[in-house]
């Protein structure tokens, strides 16, 4: 038993940063995966002081809340270690699917990349960094949802933390450039999602190289192999996967060309996507909170031939990478020579490890303070609310199950604005009545408990500004991707 309410049960993972295992928590009867953070390598005040700082951080990441970011219920310390509590996710990793059926198509890395973003856009937002962001650490939930796991659990004061970097991580192909020179950003966060894209869709990341301390130099200083089956996503892989972070889009840059090719014919889908196979039975409902409609499930198309490590160009000539001045690949590699090969000697010594990134204030990526998980007040007098927000043309309309999980993530976001657009303005009364009867609810926690054509059955956990709860059933139905009528009481 964990802290007297977590019983814990078998394992569903190992890795170089600790063990995750299913557990149930006692208090409120439920599901939850639980992380025991393990490091060996280090002298035993350096150790103490690591396990500070991940506290330290995953307690920050507990304030990520975002529906394709995995949930952190709880920070703890036992037997002198960190353990962290999620939610349980009921799915495969990205890194699996790739392994076991290939790589994605086009239109479907586009709406993994999707959430992902979302994800990373909202946790950028509150300060937080993820820094592990590899095909490992995406989740497909058997419902359709996609979940990046991992805040809070990648700390980087220096290149002499580029070593524990790259062995929790477990591939230097997904380390950014810039960390081989100093601290990571929001760009980091972000080129190694473009790294993770581009094995999507290539079948391996772009640097792979012998050793780590090759792929690490390759990283740094080699072109990028263009893609090759990447289609209209070429443009998006490119920009992520720039060496200099201040020519990289930001979050939202990338989300909005994202969603330009997916506007496009050659990658736009008419029928929601069948998920792939699984022989688990269907998960338990689930607890949600989110801010995001979560796209349909990636599927995985069948294997494709996957790039040489060190593609070329026309004429078998190396491209040149964007927005670098000719000849400046050796003098960059020198530059950086010394510090990779400190990290591979540094690689040799230490038999696991973990990694806590933070933000450091650089005029590039400033960091922002971390909100208290206490709510805030709300506003007194709430903005008139804005038209009606139009689907893009082509997109399908949100599976109704959404409609409502994101109607109540708007809610607990405070973004009073979008939960009107979702279907509150069909339920009567004014848009300042409306935000108005929200003045005292902190967070709304949705569980669907049943789907029967355009009606959704749930249950609700309102948390008050007090810390108190009041517990509400009912059902809402749902047409063309907003609510129409809703019934619900309180339990």
């Amino acid at each position: 038993m964990l802290a007297d309410r977590y019983r814990l049960g078998g394992t569903l993972g190992d890795g170089t940063m600790g063990t995750v295992r299913r557990a149930v928590d006692t208090a409120l009867d439920r599901d939850v995966a639980v992380k025991e953070v393990t490091v060996s390598g280090l002298p035993p005040e350096e150790l103490a002081a690591l396990y500070s700082r991940i506290l330290r951080t995953a307690r920050a990441a507990a304030g990520v809340r975002h529906v394709n970011a995995v949930t952190v219920f709880d920070v703890l310390e036992q037997d002198g270690r960190p353990w962290i509590v999620m939610e349980l996710v009921d799915g495969r990793s990205l890194a699996g699917v790739l392994s076991g059926e290939g790589t994605l198509r086009p239109r479907d890395a586009a709406r993994l990349a999707q959430p992902l973003l979302g994800a990373l856009q909202q946790a950028h937002r509150v300060g937080v960094l993820h820094g592990d962001v590899t095909p490992a650490s995406v989740l497909l939930e058997h419902s359709g949802r996609v979940v990046l796991t991992g805040f809070g659990l990648a700390v980087f004061e220096g290149p002499a933390d580029l070593a524990r970097i790259v062995s929790a991580v477990g591939s230097a192909a997904y380390v950014a450039p810039e960390l081989t020179m100093g601290p990571p950003g929001p760009p980091s966060d972000l080129w190694s999602l473009g790294a993770t894209l581009y094995s999507a869709l290539e079948g391996g990341p772009p640097f792979q190289r012998a050793t780590d301390a090759e792929t690490l130099e390759a990283v740094a200083a080699d072109p990028l192999p263009p893609p090759r089956h990447a289609g209209p996503l070429t443009p998006v892989v490119e920009a992520l996967l720039r060496k200099d972070p201040d020519q990289r889009p930001d979050a939202e840059q990338a989300r909005r060309m994202l969603a330009d090719a997916v506007a496009g014919p050659s990658v736009t889908a008419t029928q929601p996507i069948t998920p792939p196979p699984s022989p688990p039975p269907p998960p338990p409902p689930q607890r949600v909170t989110h801010e995001t409609r979560p796209p349909p499930t990636v599927p995985v198309a069948p294997p494709v031939p996957v790039p040489a490590a060190g593609g070329t160009g026309p004429g078998g000539q190396a491209p040149h990478p964007p927005g670098a001045p000719a000849g400046s690949r050796p003098r960059r590699k020198a530059r950086i020579r010394a510090l990779i090969t400190a990290a591979s000697l540094l690689l040799a010594l230490i038999g696991g490890g973990i990694t806590v990134w933070k933000l450091t204030s650089s005029p590039h990526h400033a960091p922002q303070s971390v909100p208290s998980t206490a709510p805030s007040t709300p506003p007194s007098a709430p903005p008139a609310p804005p038209a009606p927000a139009q689907p893009p043309s082509g997109t399908p309309a949100a599976a109704p199950q959404q409609v409502v999980q994101d109607y109540y993530a708007a809610i607990s976001n405070r973004d009073y604005r979008r939960a009107w657009d979702l279907g509150g303005k069909n339920l009567g009364g004014s848009y300042e009545e409306f935000a108005k009867g929200f003045a005292t609810t902190a967070s709304d926690s949705v569980t669907v408990t049943s789907v029967s054509g355009n009606t959704v059955g749930v249950q609700l956990d309102a948390t008050q500004t007090d810390g108190s709860h009041r517990y509400f059933s009912g059902t809402f139905t749902v047409n063309n991707g907003e609510i129409v009528s809703a019934a619900v009481q309180r339990r």
